[in-house]
C-alpha cells in the first residue's frame, strides 16, 4: 500500500480505507447474526412462557389476548432493540479508527489521527508545507501499523454465542414438543391463539404449597408444628372435591390419615381455587404422606425433620483510642455493656450451615434491616463502626434446609457514656473576699476513668466574658492532685469588684466522639474585692465573735466543773433530808442516780466543748490563713495567732480534754461499782480546774488581740484622718494660688 500525496492535501492510503470498510461489514454482520438469534430466543421463551402460564393457570381469553400482546410486544421489542437500532446506527470511517484504536494500542492514535486530518473539509491553502508534510508521514505511520491487524479480535464472540445457543435451544425445543408431543402443542397453540377456550384435558387439580423441588419434600424444625396448604382448581369445568384426604407415615413406623380442613366453598366466578389445610402438630420425626382428592393424586410428598438453627455471638471490641484500652473479644452473655465509641465486629457462628441470616435492627427512631445470602456457610461477621447509642439487633435465620430459628435471637448492646471528670479543687485559706494582691491557693483532686487531658482555672470579673488561665496538662494521667497558688495581683483588681471562679477540667475524649471531650465545673466561688483595710475589718469581726463563742465555752466548761463538785456534797444532803418512807437504802439510791446522771452529763459536755474548742482553733488558723494569703499580716500577728491562741487550743483539745474524759469515765465506773468516789471526783475538778485557768489563759491572748486590732484601727483612722487634712491643705493652697494670679491678670 502506497500513500498518495499530492500538493493540495494528502490523502489516507487505501489499505486504511479497505481495512475500515472490512471492519463495518463484519460489524453489520455480527448485528445481523446476535439480533436475529436474541429475536428468536426472546419470542422462543415467551412463546413458552405464554404456554406454561396457559398450563398452570387456564387464564380467561382476554388474559389470553393479553399474553399473545406480550409474545409480539416481546419480539417487536427484542427485533428494535437487538438488531433494527444497531443496523440503522451510522458507523463512519472515525468511529471504525476510534474502535481499533482502543483494541489494538501499537497504533498509537496515529490511525485516528490520518482519518480525522484527512477527512476535513478545509482548503489546502490553510495547510502550510511542513503540516502536510506531518499529516503525510502520519498517515504513512498508520498505513504501516494497521497491516498487522487482525479484524477478528475486535469482536466479543460470547454475546453472539450466547445469543446463538438461546436461539438454538428454543428451536430445539419446539422441535422436540412437536415430534414428542405434537396434539398437546398443537392444543396449546389453539388455546394461545384464542381459537378454542377449551380447558386442559383434566377434571380436579391440585397443587401443593412449599413443595417445589425435584425431591417433592419440606424441611420442618423438630418439634414445631407444620401446616399444609392444598388447593383443588375451581376454575369453570373442573371439579372441586368436597374430600380431600392425607395419608402418611411416620419414619417411627406410625401410620394414619386425615382429612383435610376446607375452608369456606369457592365460587368459580369469583375465586380460581379452593383451600385445604391440614396441621401436623409437634413434628419429631420425619413424615411421608399422599394427598388425594376427587380424580388427583399427589404422591411422594414428604417432611423432613431437622435441629432448627441456633447462633453463638462474640464481639471483638476496638475501643475508642483515647481509652487505651486493648482490643478484646468478649461473648455475648445478656445484655453487653460498652463504651461509646467503641468499634464492634460480631462475629456468629451457627449450628447448622445457613442460607441466609437477617439482622434487623431494633430503633425506634430508624429501624433497618441487613440481609446476608451465606450459601452454605456457617460463620458470618458485620461491623459496627460506631457504638453511639444504645442498640438491640434481631437474628433470623434460614439454613440449608430452610428452616428457621424459632425463638428470637438478640444481642442488646449498652453504650455507656464516658462520663465526665470529677472536679474536687478548692480554694483554701480564703474566705468570701480577697485583696487585690492576694494569692489564692488551690487545692484538690481530678480523676477520669480513662485520664485527665488538661485542667485550668475559669473566671469571671463582674459581667465581663469568662477568661481562663490553664493550671496543668497531666498528660492523660487518670487522677491529678492539684496544688498550685493563683495571683490575683496579674489581674489588677479593684477594690469593688466580685471575682467568680472555679476549677474545669477536660478528659482526653477525642474523635470520633460526637462531642469531644468531656468538660467539667468544679465548685465555683464567688469573691468581693476589697481593700486591706476592709479585709482586716471584716477579720476583727470573725475575731470578736470567735471570742464570744470561746466565752460561751469557757462557761459551760466551769458549770460542768461545778456540777461534778456538787457529787461530794450529795451523799450528806441525802442524810440530812431522807425521803418520806425512811428507808435509807432508797435514799442512797437515789444519791447514786443522781450522780451518775451528772457524771454522763459531764461527760457529754466535756466532748461537745472539745470539738467547739477543736473549732474555734481552726477557725483562728483559716484567718492566719487568708490574712497570709491576702498579703496583710505581719509577724507579731502570725505568731500570736499560731502560737498563743491557735496551738494552746489545739494542745488543751488533745491533752486536757482528753484527760477529763478519762477521769470522767473512770469516776462513773466507780460510781456504777458502788465503790468510793471522792478521789476520782477530786481528781476530775483538779483537771478542769487545771483546764479552765488554760483557757482562760488562750482568752486573755484573745483581748490583747482584740486591743491590738483596737489600736490598729485607731492607727487607721489617724492616718485617715491626716490624708484627709493633707488633701484639704493642697486645695486651699491651689485655691489661693488661682487667686493669686486672678489679681495679677
Amino acid at each position: 500500500m502506497e500513500l498518495m500525496v499530492t500538493e493540495s492535501s494528502p490523502e489516507i492510503a487505501p489499505g486504511i480505507r479497505q481495512l475500515l470498510a472490512a471492519l463495518r461489514r463484519r460489524i453489520r454482520r455480527y448485528v445481523w447474526y446476535e439480533g436475529l438469534a436474541a429475536t428468536i430466543a426472546v419470542l422462543g421463551a415467551s412463546f413458552w412462557l405464554a404456554l406454561g402460564a396457559d398450563w398452570f393457570f387456564e387464564p380467561p381469553r382476554a388474559v389470553r389476548y393479553g399474553l399473545l400482546a406480550a409474545m409480539a410486544a416481546a419480539g417487536v421489542a427484542s427485533a428494535v432493540w437487538f438488531l433494527l437500532r444497531r443496523i440503522l446506527a451510522r458507523l463512519s470511517d472515525h468511529s471504525m479508527a476510534i474502535l481499533l484504536e482502543r483494541r489494538f494500542g501499537n497504533l498509537q492514535d496515529s490511525l485516528v489521527t490520518a482519518v480525522e486530518l484527512t477527512s476535513r473539509k478545509e482548503p489546502a491553502t490553510e495547510i502550510d508545507e511542513f503540516g502536510r508534510q506531518m499529516l503525510s508521514e502520519t498517515c504513512r505511520e498508520a498505513d504501516r501499523r494497521s497491516r498487522n491487524v487482525q479484524l477478528s479480535a475486535v469482536f466479543n464472540f460470547r454475546p453472539l454465542g450466547r445469543a446463538l445457543i438461546a436461539s438454538g435451544a428454543i428451536l430445539f425445543s419446539l422441535a422436540a414438543a412437536a415430534v414428542a408431543s405434537p396434539d398437546m402443542l398443537r392444543f396449546g397453540l389453539r388455546r394461545l391463539t384464542t381459537i378454542t377456550d377449551e380447558p386442559w384435558p383434566r377434571n380436579t387439580h391440585l397443587r401443593i404449597e412449599g413443595f417445589d423441588n425435584p425431591q417433592r419434600e419440606h424441611v420442618v424444625a423438630r418439634g414445631m408444628d407444620f401446616e399444609i396448604h392444598v388447593q383443588a382448581d375451581a376454575a369453570p369445568g373442573r371439579v372441586v372435591p368436597q374430600v380431600v384426604e392425607v395419608r402418611y407415615r411416620t419414619d417411627d413406623g406410625k401410620r394414619d390419615r386425615g382429612m383435610m380442613v376446607r375452608e369456606g366453598t369457592a365460587a368459580p366466578a369469583e375465586n380460581t381455587f379452593q383451600d385445604y389445610r391440614y396441621t401436623f402438630s409437634s413434628v419429631l420425626s420425619g413424615v411421608a404422606f399422599d394427598v388425594a382428592g376427587g380424580d388427583a393424586r399427589l404422591r411422594g410428598l414428604r417432611l423432613r425433620v431437622v435441629e432448627s438453627p441456633n447462633l453463638g455471638l462474640t464481639l471483638a471490641c476496638e475501643y475508642p483510642a483515647y481509652m487505651k484500652r486493648a482490643a478484646a473479644e468478649v461473648p455475648v452473655t445478656g445484655v453487653m455493656p460498652l463504651p461509646v465509641g467503641t468499634r464492634i465486629k460480631v462475629r456468629a457462628h451457627a449450628t447448622k450451615n445457613l442460607r441466609q441470616a437477617q439482622i434487623d435492627y431494633l430503633a425506634d427512631d430508624a429501624p433497618q434491616t441487613r440481609k446476608f445470602v451465606l450459601d452454605g456457610a456457617r460463620d458470618f461477621h458485620f461491623t459496627i463502626d460506631r457504638l453511639a447509642s444504645d442498640q438491640t439487633l434481631s437474628f433470623s435465620l434460614l439454613d440449608a434446609d430452610g428452616v428457621a430459628n424459632r425463638g428470637p435471637i438478640q444481642l442488646a448492646m449498652t453504650a455507656v457514656a464516658d462520663e465526665p471528670p470529677q472536679v474536687d479543687v478548692r480554694i483554701e485559706g480564703i474566705g468570701s473576699a480577697i485583696t487585690p494582691q492576694a494569692r489564692l491557693p488551690l487545692r484538690g483532686r481530678v480523676e477520669d476513668d480513662y485520664g485527665v487531658d488538661r485542667i485550668w482555672l475559669e473566671y469571671t470579673l463582674d459581667d465581663d466574658d469568662p477568661r481562663r488561665s490553664d493550671l496543668a496538662s497531666p498528660a492523660s494521667r487518670s487522677h491529678v492532685d492539684v496544688d498550685l497558688p493563683f495571683e490575683v495581683a496579674q489581674l489588677e483588681l479593684k477594690p469593688g469588684q466580685k471575682l467568680l471562679l472555679g476549677a474545669r477540667a477536660a478528659d482526653n475524649r477525642a474523635p470520633p466522639a460526637a462531642d469531644g471531650p468531656n468538660v467539667a465545673q468544679g465548685e465555683r466561688f464567688l469573691l468581693d474585692v476589697v481593700t486591706p483595710d476592709q479585709l482586716l475589718a471584716l477579720m476583727e469581726t470573725r475575731e470578736l465573735n470567735l471570742r464570744q463563742r470561746f466565752e460561751t465555752i469557757i462557761q459551760e466548761v466551769t458549770d460542768t466543773r461545778d456540777s461534778l463538785a456538787g457529787l461530794e456534797k450529795a451523799p450528806s444532803e441525802a442524810a440530812e433530808k431522807p425521803p418520806a418512807d425512811g428507808e435509807p437504802e432508797a435514799a442512797a439510791e437515789t444519791v447514786l442516780q443522781r450522780n451518775l446522771l451528772r457524771v454522763e452529763r459531764a461527760e457529754q459536755n466535756n466532748q461537745k466543748n472539745a470539738e467547739e474548742t477543736r473549732g474555734v482553733a481552726v477557725a483562728f488558723d483559716d484567718i492566719r490563713a487568708e490574712l497570709v494569703n491576702n498579703r496583710v499580716d505581719t509577724e507579731e500577728l502570725r505568731i500570736r495567732l499560731k502560737d498563743r491562741i491557735s496551738g494552746p487550743l489545739k494542745q488543751i483539745v488533745d491533752v486536757q480534754f482528753a484527760h477529763l474524759g478519762r477521769s470522767l469515765t473512770a469516776l462513773k465506773k466507780q460510781l456504777a461499782g458502788g465503790a468510793e468516789h471522792s478521789d476520782a471526783a477530786k481528781s476530775a475538778i483538779e483537771q478542769a480546774d487545771l483546764m479552765i485557768v488554760a483557757l482562760q489563759k488562750v482568752r486573755d491572748q484573745m483581748l490583747q488581740l482584740e486591743s491590738f486590732n483596737e489600736a490598729v484601727d485607731l492607727l487607721r483612722e489617724i492616718i485617715a484622718a491626716q490624708q484627709q487634712v493633707s488633701e484639704q491643705t493642697k486645695k486651699e493652697r491651689s485655691k489661693k494660688l488661682r487667686e493669686l494670679l486672678d489679681d495679677e491678670d
